[in-house]
């Protein structure tokens, strides 16, 4: 019976092992694919020439997410970065009628798409408004 729970036991720490190890690998494989995909913010976040093929100069895809191909400025696009990289710190860490996502005082959803949850600024959210509207018209026809 011994040597039946040894086996039992090797076969759980190998599943166990096993399952780290996909998880581990399926993580790395997400962190090389955004890495190689990050817009490049030390050229002064000049788009790259696929992330501004349908944008008419001198627009390039927002990219508040990867897909987010609504034309802006690169203006825009540095601070749409920004935003993202400051999330964090514009919720409410208590939480309020929106949860986890609930934004401090000052602060309200950006709404780029639906179920954006980054808070920003009221001036942030209706320039993204804006952007959203008149996005269609700075591509390429």
């Amino acid at each position: 019976m011994s040597g039946a729970n040894k086996q039992g036991g090797l076969l759980s720490t190998l599943a166990g092992k096993i399952t780290t190890l996909t998880a581990v690998v399926v993580a790395l494989s997400g962190l090389v694919i955004a890495i190689k995909n990050f817009p490049s913010i030390w050229d002064g976040g000049k788009p790259a020439a696929s992330a501004q093929n349908d944008c008419i100069e001198p627009y390039r895809w927002r990219l508040a997410v990867e897909g987010d191909h609504v034309c802006v400025t690169n203006d825009t696009f540095l601070a749409v970065l920004q935003d993202n990289q400051r999330a964090a710190s514009r919720r409410n860490p208590n939480g309020g009628p929106y949860g986890a996502d609930t934004c401090i005082s000052g602060y309200v959803f950006r709404d780029a798409f639906p179920g954006d949850r980054i808070c920003v600024e009221p001036s942030t959210r209706y320039a993204v408004m804006v952007d959203n509207q008149q996005g269609p018209f700075r591509k390429k026809q």
